[in-house]
This record gives structure tokens, C-alpha cells and sequence, in this order.
């Protein structure tokens, strides 16, 4: 079998925890359909040590599931194996099927291709930085297709977004919800035509003097063999509208 593993470093570059084996049973045989993402939660001067902690989320395809694991800054594992779904049917390979974003210090979200037994969905959930689970199984989309990608990240400490590929429409698809997972922009399309396979990618910026985040979102148009952006605000206002990073 082959092993999910992490290993911790400082802003030098030095190594402060060693490889750290989370998942030991990856099967060999799929293990171009596994995946791995991992964040941080952090600290800040209002909270203690108990807040600063490492998620792993590991899409692990010889049980099928999506696995979470949270860990201290040393490398103990603090709350052991646990997940929103154990049937979500790996079956998409080289694709980023997972991937995982903290809110806040003490709030932490998983979003994931389900196509397993509830069918083709992108679907997310809610957890604490204790492994207790705030927002239960959501389906953002409930007829993905059969290809997906999945994109998250935070904003402001208090609101997350995410973005999709949906194989059935062949679109790309952005949502932000606030902590308490109340909508601030429900799912958009923002590219009705990106093709039979694509992309996407999240990430958060804020100019300097800026008080608030805003979110980027970069994808891959198959169609017309580009790598596209487009800015929003943390409440969903579009604040660049999309255009081309590399066209070909």
C-alpha cells in the first residue's frame, strides 16, 4: 500500500515536524484516484493554544471515503480518523476531488465530489477544530456529472467560498457563505461553456489599505484553450469581470 503523509516547516524552510503518516491503506492500485489537502487554523492574540491545529483532508480510495484527521503544530494527532461521507466513490483520477479551508481559528470546511450511493453531487460540510461536525452534509450541487473539480477558501475570517466544475453542465459554478453557512452569493455560473473537463483554482487577496478580502477564481476553458479569472468581493459583487490569464 502507499501512505498519506505531511511534514511541518517555518517561513525559512526549516523542517519542524517530520513526515507524519496520516493514511496507511491507499491502495496501490488506485492511488492516482487519491488525494490529499491540508490547511491550518492558526492562532491569534484572542485565543490559545488549543486553536492552532493542522486538518487533513485525504480522499482515500481504497475505503472510498473522505477522511479528516486534525493534528497540533508538534505532529500528535488530536482528533483521530473521522468524515462526512464514507461512500463517495472515487473514480476521477488526477482531479482535485477534496479540499479543505478554515473559516476561523476554531471553524474549519471540507468540500468533495460525491459519486458514490447519493449520485453525481458536490457536497460540503461544517466542522469545529474538536472534529464536532457544525453543518452536516449540504449538497451545493446535486447533479454534478461524472467529472468535477472542486475549489474553497476562506475570506474574512467569517465567510468561505467555493468553486466547481460541473461535468453535467459543463460549467464553472461559485458560491460564498458566511460561518453560520447563511448565503451571500448562491451558486453562480460563471463560464456556461468550459467543455468536457476543466479546472478551477481559489485563492484570497486583499490590496494594501483594503480592510476586506476579496477572491480570485482562475480556471481552465477546454473549449477555447484558456486559463480565465475573475475577481469578487466577500458579499458576492463581481469586481473584475472574467478574462483571459493565457489564451492560446
Amino acid at each position: 500500500s502507499t501512505t498519506a503523509k505531511f511534514a511541518v516547516y517555518d517561513d525559512t524552510g526549516t523542517n519542524v515536524v517530520s513526515a507524519v503518516s496520516v493514511e496507511t491503506s491507499v491502495s496501490t492500485a488506485t492511488a492516482n484516484y487519491s488525494m490529499i489537502s491540508i490547511v491550518a487554523t492558526g492562532a491569534d492574540a484572542t485565543v490559545g493554544p488549543t486553536n492552532n491545529r493542522i486538518v487533513v483532508d485525504v480522499a482515500e480510495a481504497a475505503e472510498n471515503d473522505n477522511d479528516l484527521f486534525v493534528y497540533n503544530y508538534t505532529g500528535a494527532l488530536t482528533v483521530a480518523e473521522f468524515g462526512p461521507d464514507n461512500t463517495i466513490a472515487i473514480d476521477v483520477t488526477m482531479n482535485n476531488i477534496l479540499e479543505a479551508a478554515t473559516i476561523n481559528t476554531t471553524r474549519f470546511v471540507t468540500i468533495w465530489f460525491d459519486d458514490g450511493t447519493g449520485g453525481n453531487a458536490i457536497s460540503y460540510s461544517i466542522y469545529d477544530e474538536l472534529g464536532t461536525q457544525i453543518v452536516g452534509l449540504t449538497d451545493i450541487d446535486a447533479s454534478s456529472g461524472t467529472i468535477n473539480h472542486v475549489a474553497i477558501t476562506n475570506l474574512d475570517r467569517n465567510k468561505f467560498a467555493m468553486a466547481f466544475y460541473d461535468g453535467a453542465d459543463a460549467d464553472i459554478t461559485l458560491a460564498i457563505n458566511d460561518i453560520d453557512n447563511n448565503a451571500l452569493l448562491a451558486a453562480t455560473d460563471i463560464d456556461t461553456s468550459a467543455g468536457t473537463d476543466s479546472r478551477v483554482a481559489l485563492a484570497t487577496v486583499r490590496a494594501p489599505g483594503n480592510k476586506t478580502d476579496f477572491l480570485v477564481l482562475a480556471w481552465w476553458n477546454q473549449n477555447a484553450q484558456s486559463i480565465n479569472a475573475t475577481v469578487y468581493n466577500g458579499t458576492g459583487t463581481q469586481i473584475t469581470a472574467p478574462f483571459y490569464v493565457d489564451a492560446a
